[in-house]
């Protein structure tokens, strides 16, 4: 993947639309600029203390990490081509089950999801006090608490 050109990068309302045109036009430089802006919004938005999480196969957002500036933990990224590494005992911290990231939610800790699902298939919608902050870029931007 090459650099992003930061002044083509949309703004968050449109970074939705910019992701459909560019799919649509088999644009992969497009692409990468609609996720980019909506990665780089939770990483202002974030404190230091806050954690990150990425709901679906990572590789659907892999410049989250990069533009974010934080590592995501990864749920229900089991059936994905980093599959192969969540069974390893290591990755018990990385690769999260729904009924860990429920935990998480509840734990008092700010938590951001960016999820590759629609609002409507995703885990989170039926956490407790879900908020959906946005939809961009083919991703959805959850949060447990507003600050």
């Amino acid at each position: 993947m090459r650099a992003v050109d930061e002044s083509r990068i949309p703004a968050g309302q449109k970074a939705r639309q910019a992701f459909i045109e560019a799919v649509e036009n088999w644009d992969e430089t497009a692409v990468d600029l609609a996720v980019s802006g909506l990665a780089r919004d939770v990483g202002r938005l974030m404190a230091p203390e806050d954690l990150l999480v990425h709901e679906g196969p990572l590789e659907n957002s892999g410049a989250l990490e990069w533009y974010a500036g934080r590592r995501p933990v990864i749920v229900d990224g089991r059936r994905s081509v980093l599959g192969f590494g969540a069974e390893r005992p290591e990755a018990r911290d990385v690769f999260w089950s729904g009924d860990r990231l429920r935990e998480a939610w509840t734990s008092g800790r700010r938590v951001w999801v960016v999820s590759v699902r629609s609002p409507a298939r995703s885990l989170v919608a039926d956490l407790p006090g879900a908020r959906l902050l946005a939809v961009a870029g083919g991703r959805a931007l959850w949060v447990n608490e507003l600050r």
